[in-house]
C-alpha cells in the first residue's frame, strides 16, 4: 500500500540545504506571487466539508444507476466471467487515474483542481476544454440519473398513471437538488452523509445477502453457488457465435465497465470543498481503492452469481423498459428465489442511491463552471455567490439541464438512458486521458526543475508508469467505445454521434480558445509547479489549518469508529 507523508509538507517549494533537496515554507510564500483570482477566490464560499462529508461522499457519491443497474445490462451483454474481466480491466485504468489525482490533488487541494491542473500544466486551452467536458459528463449523468429515478419509483405505480409521473417527477427531483445546493455547501453535505452512509451500507449489504441467497439461505433452500458459471457458460457469445463471440463480450464488458467505474474525480472535487484539505484529502483518496474493489468489483462478481445472462425475464425488463428495480439482477434474482418483501426494500434503497448520486452530480457540475468563470473562460456571471458565498448561477445552470430528462416522455425510459449513457461514457475516458496528461506533464516538470519527489505528501513508486498506462488504456478504451456500431448491420447515426460527441466537443473548445487567445502549450521548465498554492496558504493562514471539531453524538462515534481509517 502507498503512503502519504505528512500532509503539511504539501507545497510551495523552496530551496533547501546545500544537499539540493527542496523543502516547504508556508510561512515564507508570498501569496501574491500565484496567477490565481485571489480577489474572487475571497468571495467564493468557504470550505465547509468536514473530513467524514468528504469521505462518505468519496466513497459513496458515484454510486447509483451505475452499480445497481448498468451492471446488470452488462451481464445480459457479456456473461459472468467477460464481465469480471471488464471490470478488472477497466479497474487496472481507474487504480493508475487515482494515483494521478492522488498525488496532484494532496500536493494542491484547490477549487476546480481537474480543470485547473490540465491548464496550468498543459495549455490554458486544455484547461477550459477539460472544465467543459467534464461538466458534459456531469449534466448527462445527472439527466440519466433524473430518468432512473423515475423509472425506479414506476416499479410501484400503475401503468395509467405513469405518463403524468414521467412530467411530475422530474420536476419535483430537479427542483429538490436546486433547493440542496443553492443555499449552503453544509446542507448538502450533511445530506450526502446520511444518504451516502445508506447506500455504503446497502452495497455492503447486498454482496453480503448474495452470499447467503448462493449458500441456500433461501425460501427455496436451492444452494446454487456458481451454477450459472457453467450453464449457461462463464461467457456469453455477443454479436457473433463461438470464440468471436465471446471475445466481442469481453470488449462490451470494457465499455459497459467504462461508465459503471466514476473513480477519483469526486475526491478532487470536493477537495475545493473540504476543511483542512490536507489532512482530509489524502485520506478520502483512500476510499477509492474500497470503492473499486469491493462495490464495482465485487458487485460484478455477485450479479453473475445471482443470475443467468440469458435470464428471459431480466432480459426481456431491459429490452422492453420495465420500471425500477425489475431491469436489476438483484430483484430478478430474489422473485426467482421467492423471497417476499425484500425486492421492495431494495427498490426503495435503490431509488434512494440514484437521488444521492445525482445530488452529488449537481454539485460537481456547478464547481466545473464556477472554476472557469474564476479563471476567466467564463462570464463572470458565473462566478457570482450568494450570502452564503454558493454559485448560484452555475448552480441553476447546471440543474437546468436536468431537464433534458423529459426525453424518457417521447422516447421512453430506456432509450433516453442509453442517450446519457453514451454520451457520459466517451466524457468521462476523455476526463481520465487528460488528467493523466497533465499529471505525466506536471511530473516531468519536478524533474527537469531538479525538485525531490521524496518531498511530495504523496509519492508513489508506480509514477510515472501510471501515467503512461492510463493514457495508452484510456485512449484505447476511448476509441472503442462505440465499436458494436461499425458492426455490419449495427450502424446507427444517432448512436454514431452520441457516443463520441464528447471527443469531438473537447477537440472543438481545445482549438476555438487555442487560436482566440492564442494560448501556448506549457514547457516543462516554465512550469509553475505550485499553480493556485496561493489560495492554499491564504485559507490556511485564515483558518490557522486547524478543524474545527464536530459535536458527534453517539451514533456518529459508532461510524467514527468502523470508518476510522478514512474519518
Amino acid at each position: 500500500m502507498e503512503s502519504f507523508k505528512d500532509p503539511a509538507m504539501a507545497s510551495p517549494w523552496k530551496a533547501g540545504p546545500t544537499e539540493g533537496k527542496y523543502e516547504v515554507h508556508l510561512d515564507d510564500y508570498d501569496a501574491t506571487q500565484s496567477n490565481v483570482f485571489h480577489e474572487q477566490e475571497a468571495r467564493v464560499e468557504p470550505r465547509r466539508l468536514s473530513a467524514r462529508q468528504v469521505a462518505i461522499f468519496s466513497m459513496a457519491g458515484s454510486i447509483g444507476t451505475n452499480i445497481f443497474i448498468n451492471t446488470s445490462i452488462g451481464l445480459t451483454k457479456a456473461g459472468p466471467i467477460s464481465l469480471i474481466i471488464g471490470y478488472l480491466y477497466l479497474g487496472s485504468i481507474i487504480f493508475c487515474i487515482n494515483i494521478c489525482l492522488s498525488e496532484l490533488v494532496t500536493f494542491l487541494p484547490i477549487r476546480g483542481s481537474i480543470h485547473r491542473f490540465a491548464g496550468a500544466f498543459l495549455d490554458p486551452a486544455m484547461g477550459a476544454a477539460s472544465a467543459i467536458n467534464y461538466w458534459l459528463m456531469m449534466v448527462s449523468m445527472l439527466c440519466l440519473e433524473v430518468n432512473a429515478f423515475t423509472s425506479v419509483l414506476l416499479y410501484w405505480v400503475d401503468a395509467k398513471h405513469e405518463h403524468m409521473l414521467n412530467i411530475l417527477i422530474p420536476f419535483l427531483v430537479i427542483g429538490s437538488y436546486f433547493f440542496l445546493n443553492i443555499w449552503d455547501t453544509r446542507w448538502f453535505g450533511e445530506a450526502e452523509f446520511w444518504v451516502g452512509l445508506c447506500k455504503v451500507i446497502t452495497a455492503l449489504g447486498l454482496i453480503v445477502m448474495t452470499v447467503f441467497l448462493m449458500c441456500g439461505a433461501n425460501p427455496k433452500h436451492d444452494s446454487f453457488g456458481f451454477r450459472y458459471w457453467t450453464d449457461p457458460g462463464p461467457m456469453s457469445e455477443y454479436l457473433f457465435s463461438g470464440a468471436k463471440g465471446r471475445f466481442c463480450s469481453v470488449i462490451a464488458a470494457i465499455v459497459n465497465a467504462a461508465w459503471t467505474f466514476q473513480g477519483p474525480d469526486m475526491v478532487a472535487i470536493a477537495a475545493g470543498e473540504a476543511r483542512n484539505p490536507r489532512v482530509v484529502i489524502p485520506r478520502a483518496f483512500k476510499t477509492v481503492y474500497v470503492r473499486l474493489t469491493l462495490f464495482f468489483i465485487g458487485s460484478a462478481i455477485a450479479v453473475g452469481i445471482l443470475v443467468p445472462y440469458n435470464d428471459a425475464i431480466l432480459n426481456d425488463a431491459i429490452k422492453k423498459e420495465l420500471p425500477g428495480g425489475s431491469r436489476t439482477a438483484w430483484v430478478r434474482a430474489l422473485n426467482r428465489l421467492d423471497v417476499p418483501v425484500l425486492p421492495h426494500i431494495i427498490n426503495a434503497v435503490i431509488l434512494t442511491s440514484i437521488y444521492s448520486a445525482g445530488n452529488a452530480l449537481s454539485f460537481a457540475g456547478s464547481r466545473s463552471l464556477l472554476a472557469m468563470a474564476m479563471e476567466g473562460k467564463l462570464p463572470k456571471a458565473f462566478a457570482w455567490t450568494n450570502r452564503n458565498g454558493v454559485p448560484y448561477v452555475s448552480v441553476a445552470v447546471t440543474i437546468s439541464i436536468g431537464l433534458l430528462s423529459f426525453l424518457q416522455v417521447s422516447k421512453g425510459s430506456s432509450q433516453a438512458l442509453f442517450y446519457f449513457i453514451d454520451i457520459s461514457t466517451c466524457s468521462l475516458l476523455v476526463a481520465w486521458v487528460i488528467i493523466a496528461c497533465s499529471h505525466l506533464c506536471w511530473r516531468r516538470a519536478i524533474v527537469k526543475q531538479n525538485f525531490d519527489v521524496s518531498q511530495l505528501p504523496y509519492n508513489s513508486r508506480f509514477s510515472p508508469y501510471a501515467s503512461y498506462y492510463a493514457i495508452i488504456n484510456g485512449t484505447l478504451v476511448l476509441l472503442i467505445c462505440g465499436w458494436d456500431i461499425f458492426i455490419k448491420g449495427q450502424w446507427d447515426t444517432v448512436t454514431f454521434i452520441l457516443q463520441y460527441f464528447a471527443l469531438g466537443l473537447t477537440v472543438v473548445v481545445f482549438l476555438f480558445y487555442k487560436v482566440l487567445q492564442r494560448t501556448k502549450s506549457v514547457k516543462p521548465s516554465e512550469l509553475e509547479i505550485s499553480h493556485g498554492i496561493a489560495e492554499l496558504v491564504a485559507y490556511e493562514k485564515t483558518q490557522e489549518s486547524v478543524e474545527i471539531p464536530e459535536q458527534k453524538g453517539r451514533l456518529e462515534r459508532m461510524l467514527a469508529f468502523v470508518f476510522s481509517p478514512f474519518f
